[in-house]
């Protein structure tokens, strides 16, 4: 864990890439407050896992499926998700899931799972592929929504099962690999989809500092919240003030995953998950 003091403080002198343009005015960019509460809802329950690793393991859960699944963090991780399914699990379903990991695509499939005590739930499940930009697989994402709980909440119906999977395809997009290992937290790949929102190629942005998409009207708090979590292999969500390599502003909603390793030493690897929230 780098030591923070007056002499490193990457928030206080993180630099932009070299090839972008400088920031433009942001005094009238502000957060959209209902993307910001559906993206949070899309976020409440999911899961990572490591394709490179024997048997696609979980390398990270977030809390809210830990309370979905009754399972801990460390009860899962090095696990493979199946361990959801159960005899009455429809076959095809889970068929169909292999099919999109093997194929690399968008998967939305709503089948019976089983949390840790027994008890079942009707999850409606999505999956989406990590790929950089050069088309090579980094991770699985994989979200889940407790249709049984939804249901006793508010009024589900087929519109809504239909909406879901369609907003996880549209705002899980845009996604950033950092190392760990390195103080400033060093970029060592992106998506497609963070290139279209922030402009950047892989090229422009390998290795330089993850701070580096913010800029001198980020909240310095905010980007210290951000580094010092993967500094310290914990997961956070924040919004930051983003700009785009031509200079324009944007709101971003981040969430910030440390990988962890089969083995269950630390990968020192954050899988962040860019958000634009822009309104």
């Amino acid at each position: 864990l780098p030591e923070t003091s007056e002499e490193f403080s990457p928030w206080r002198t993180a630099q932009r890439p070299a090839n972008c343009l400088p920031p433009q005015d942001n005094s009238f960019t502000v957060e959209d407050e209902s993307i910001c509460t559906s993206v949070e809802g899309l976020m409440y329950s999911f899961t990572i896992s490591d394709p490179h690793q024997k048997g696609n393991p979980l390398v990270f859960v977030s809390p809210g499926f830990e309370t979905l699944s009754g399972y801990s963090s460390d009860e899962m991780i090095g696990v493979n998700c199946k361990v959801l399914q159960s005899k009455a699990t429809d076959k095809a379903k889970v068929s169909a899931i292999k099919d999109g990991l093997r194929e690399r695509h968008f998967t939305s499939v709503e089948l019976l799972n089983q949390r840790k005590d027994g008890r079942s739930f009707q999850n409606l499940l999505c999956i989406v592929p990590v790929l950089d930009t050069y088309d090579n697989l980094l991770q699985f994402v994989g979200l889940q929504c407790d249709l049984d709980e939804k249901r006793r909440r508010e009024h589900v119906d087929e519109h809504f099962t239909v909406k879901w999977p369609e907003q996880v395809r549209h705002y899980l997009t845009a996604f950033m690999l950092t190392d760990n290992r390195q103080e400033v937290a060093p970029v060592t790949a992106i998506s497609p989809g963070f290139t279209q929102i922030l402009g950047y190629s892989q090229m422009d942005i390998l290795g330089c500092s993850c701070l580096g998409i913010a800029g001198p009207d980020s909240n310095q708090k905010m980007m210290r919240k951000w580094i010092m979590s993967q500094w310290e292999d914990k997961p956070v969500a924040c919004k930051l003030l983003c700009y785009h390599k031509d200079g324009a502003p944007k709101w971003c909603y981040i969430f910030s995953c440390p990988l962890t390793a089969v083995q269950g030493s630390v990968a020192r690897q954050t899988l962040s998950v860019l958000i634009d929230i822009t309104s």
